[in-house]
């Protein structure tokens, strides 16, 4: 499960309140975990009215996997400090053990709710902040079945070089949890970013992300389009 934390700015005054957009990766990698082997596209929409910005986000894989995904959020964002609430829910493909999207008991729902925090630093200092915390639904001990309140923080300091946008980044987790089986680094690398003229309208962001996961010993190397 996974969308990515969510941030957003505040908007321009003459700009559209609607977004529509999708990401096309070669693999969906979410704070360090694979979550598909396989290229998947990523939709989105949101509609922002005045400091609050709500929306979905989904990843579906080219391939027949059994795991999709589709999220909704909410967002509140004052100056650099933004606050959101995310619903992730993993539908299961060729499975007889369909999972109800309105099924919302505390044992039994698909959904996992998570409150999310992000803090973006000045133009001289773009160092961003990021904390989230799931407390409700399928974030649940596989023997017990309670929840872990998995928590997850990340910090990244994004700058350009010659028209490539860099952004380091580092995740932790600080207990057992869906992340790990205790505290680890399990998000550790850089993601680069350019758009690439194709005619003098229209450029086609593309980026490329090498991504460890020190605690469980693995790596990535993603690369994505935007729309």
């Amino acid at each position: 499960m996974g969308s990515p934390m969510v941030t957003v700015a505040q908007k321009d005054s003459e700009a559209s309140p609607l977004t529509l957009g999708a990401d096309v990766v070669s693999r969906y990698v979410w704070r360090g975990l694979a979550l598909s082997s396989s290229p998947a596209i990523q939709p989105t929409i949101a509609y922002s009215f005045g400091n609050i910005t709500v929306g979905t986000w989904g990843s579906f894989t080219f391939s027949r996997e059994e795991s999709q995904e589709v999220d909704l959020f909410v967002t509140y964002s004052l100056n650099s400090f933004s606050v959101t609430l995310n619903d992730y829910f993993n539908p299961v493909e060729n499975s007889d053990e369909k999972i109800k999207y309105f099924e919302w008991g505390k044992d039994t729902t698909g959904h996992a709710l998570e409150l999310a925090a992000s803090w973006e630093g000045t133009e001289n200092f773009p160092l961003i902040v990021t904390a989230g915390l799931f407390f409700y639904g399928n974030d649940r001990d596989e023997i017990t079945g309670d929840n872990e309140y998995s928590t997850y923080a990340e910090v990244a300091y994004p700058f350009d070089i010659k028209g490539v946008s860099l952004q380091p980044f580092a995740g932790l987790t600080f207990a057992e949890g869906y992340y790990s089986d205790g505290f680890g680094l399990v998000n550790l690398g850089v993601k680069a970013e350019k758009e690439i003229k194709i005619t003098g309208d229209f450029s086609l962001p593309i980026s490329a992300s090498f991504i460890t996961n020190p605690d469980a010993g693995d790596v990535f190397l993603v690369v994505g389009m935007s729309f």
